[in-house]
């Protein structure tokens, strides 16, 4: 898209879907805005205004100085775009863009996209790391309950087998032996040249007992997130039969974990030349599906093999390289230190202790001040905290609650929660940690949570001071 005001050439690439995945990774509806001007005459005095309809969001971008026939680029900050509102899309909602210089204007339909459809044309393809979730309980117990077995060496003629080749075996015939997944067709799939994506299951969905269900990008990513927790470096293989639309995915890793691979290849040759040295392994994954679908473990190779080596289009998404430091691509849904994870425990415990097991943010104060991690320690010895009198007068002022047996958590539990998320995203790290909470509860103006708090200090500058020296101000809940 673009059009001139004045000596001004405007121009934008806006993406045709947004979610939030795409937001994690840095891409905002307008992917790219170019500025350029045309002759010496004096520019107009004008702000670019970028109009979302879903929900009314603005962006005032002042006019970029440039010389005569330059261009210069801008970018939309992501803050004003809410990521708990992304969050809690969970089916496509269009709306409408519009952009404005001077008098002129140009509209523009997207499809705000849910936080599970994975948006795989070509600009936000990228994204699909995102949902691979080495951190997932359901991936976890999955990892835990698989005993890798050693690999026949006879099985990779002219090469010896790695950890790389026993895992992807022993994952592979663990989910075939202990999981009942059954095939089923995608959630939502829609291709087109304008606007392509697909909804994406949930591990827990696609590990659940006594049956799971998935299709071939779920059991893809399940697999590939269960080797990532291994410390292997997976890829997801997409084939087609056209650039701009995928019709079936595989898993692969890489035999040679230290070797650099781009975080996107879409070139066949580069991997198929990878596939035949046997450094790129590949599988076919719903080969653990019963049924029709069942495949041994070397009849699913076969067949990955034999498919990538046919598919006109082929293109692999390497889950490693995409992660920071190298990469932009965090999980969706990232792991908990073992101070949060504590917190987490002893909140709900204090829940059902109480007869209040609906958890609200004081309950998540409260696990975070008993875990007594090294934060809390700190501040408590800089500031001359009483975290016994704190945790008390938390378990009074939750004790006059009335009492309930409603399983769950508030909202404000769960945002403080994707708070601290954000934090840790922020600091491009995959593991949220205890000073991310800590920021998310202080920014929760949660008039409970800051009675406690002022109750300990105060003077609450001095708290986010101390704060600020022990987490680093990258994960402080500022827009970047």
């Amino acid at each position: 898209m673009h059009f001139t005001y004045g000596n001004i050439l405007l121009t934008a690439s806006i993406l045709p879907g947004y979610n939030l995945a795409l937001r994690h990774i840095g891409l905002s509806p307008v992917r790219e805005l170019r500025v350029t001007r045309t002759d010496d005459s004096a520019m107009p005095p004008t702000d670019i205004r970028v109009q979302l309809s879903w929900p009314m969001t603005e962006w005032r971008i002042p006019m970029p100085s440039c010389a005569s026939g330059q261009t210069t680029e801008s970018a939309l900050p992501l803050g004003a775009l809410d990521s708990r509102l992304l969050e809690s899309v969970t089916r496509p909602e269009s709306a409408q863009l519009r952009i404005s210089l001077g008098s002129h204007d140009y509209d523009a339909a997207i499809e705000i996209l849910g936080a599970w459809d994975w948006p795989s044309f070509p600009d936000g393809r990228i994204s699909l790391g995102a949902y691979v979730l080495p951190a997932d309980p359901a991936i976890c117990r999955l990892l835990a309950d698989t005993t890798t077995n050693p690999v026949d060496p006879t099985s990779i003629p002219g090469q010896r087998p790695t950890e790389a080749d026993s895992r992807l075996r022993s994952l592979y015939e663990s989910l075939q032996a202990n999981r009942a997944i059954e095939y089923l067709t995608p959630l939502t799939v829609r291709m087109s040249p304008e606007l392509s994506y697909q909804s994406v299951r949930r591990p827990h969905d696609v590990l659940s007992s006594p049956t799971g269900h998935g299709n071939c990008l779920d059991v893809s990513l399940v697999l590939a997130g269960a080797l990532e927790a291994a410390g292997l470096a997976p890829t997801l293989v997409l084939l087609g039969e056209r650039p701009d639309e995928f019709s079936h995915a595989l898993t692969g890793v890489w035999r040679n974990t230290r070797s650099y691979q781009p975080p996107r290849e879409t070139d066949r040759i580069t991997i198929c030349d990878q596939l035949e040295s046997g450094n790129l392994l590949a599988v076919e994954a719903t080969g653990v599906c019963r049924g029709l679908h069942s495949l041994s473990y070397s009849e699913a190779r076969r067949r990955a093999f034999d498919l990538i080596k046919k598919s006109p289009v082929v293109e692999i998404i390497n889950v490693r390289s995409c992660r920071p430091p190298l990469g932009r691509v965090l999980p969706l849904q990232l792991a908990h230190d073992p101070t949060v994870r504590h917190a987490e425990d002893l909140a709900e415990a204090l829940g059902n202790e109480l007869k209040r097991p609906m958890l609200e943010t004081l309950h998540l104060l409260y696990g975070l001040l008993a875990a007594k991690g090294e934060i809390c320690e700190r501040l408590q010895l800089a500031l001359e905290w009483q975290p016994a009198r704190a945790l008390e007068a938390i378990r009074q002022t939750l004790g006059r609650r009335m009492a309930g047996s409603t399983r769950g958590r508030t909202k404000g539990y769960e945002r403080c929660l994707a708070d601290a998320e954000d934090n840790a995203r922020r600091r491009g790290t995959g593991t949220m940690q205890e000073g991310d909470l800590w920021w998310a509860l202080l920014r929760s103006r949660n008039p409970s949570v800051d009675a406690i708090l002022d109750f300990q200090s105060p003077d609450r500058r001095l708290l986010e001071r101390e704060l600020a020296l022990l987490h680093s101000e990258s994960g402080m809940m500022t827009e970047v």
